[in-house]
């Protein structure tokens, strides 16, 4: 990727998130980034194919995190880095996760694309599994469960202070007993 491109991904990420998908437009992009409008076009065809150039990197960045998942044996121990991801993320890209949180309601299509990812996908299989490892009742549903609470965690918690973060990711801890 080129640096050009670079900045056109970093200024639309930071316009999408803090002022909207919607209500920001590619001329808008190209000016902040310092470049012209044709040249988002020429790299990423449309203000769509800009956004899934996001969203991919996104899901780049949870391949480098997933390792520690799903290369975990012990089911608590898997169970606690799963805890773990979202906040580990979040501090290193909380402009991506907030863009992903609000894209939940402005391109849903788009959020869906994360959602229905490979990884996430076998993020999730990982975590049902170390459910049913440990003998949970309806590890399905535990994992869905756990997965809402992790996706709270990130949206409500994205800008509070790390020691509300690390409190909040114990109290989960606990109530797994990790």
């Amino acid at each position: 990727m080129t640096d050009r491109q670079q900045k056109i991904i970093d200024t639309a990420l930071e316009l999408f998130a803090n002022q909207g998908y919607a209500t920001t437009s590619t001329s808008k992009i190209a000016r902040q980034a310092g470049v012209s409008e044709g040249l988002i076009f020429r790299h990423f065809t449309n203000k769509e194919g800009l956004l899934d150039a996001i969203v991919q990197m996104g899901l780049e960045e949870m391949q480098t995190v997933a390792p520690r998942v799903l290369n975990e044996k012990d089911p608590k121990k898997l169970l606690e880095q799963a805890i773990y991801v979202p906040i580990y993320l979040i501090r290193n890209q909380p402009t991506f996760w907030k863009l992903l949180f609000s894209l939940k309601h402005q391109q849903p299509g788009m959020a869906q694309k994360y959602d229905e990812s490979d990884i996430l996908a076998r993020l999730k299989e990982s975590v049902e599994g170390a459910f049913r490892q440990l003998n949970y009742a309806n590890p399905k549903a535990e994992t869905r469960l756990l997965l809402v609470i992790l996706s709270g965690l990130v949206s409500e918690l994205s800008d509070e202070d790390q020691m509300h973060q690390d409190a909040f990711v114990n109290f989960v801890r606990e109530k797994y007993q990790l």
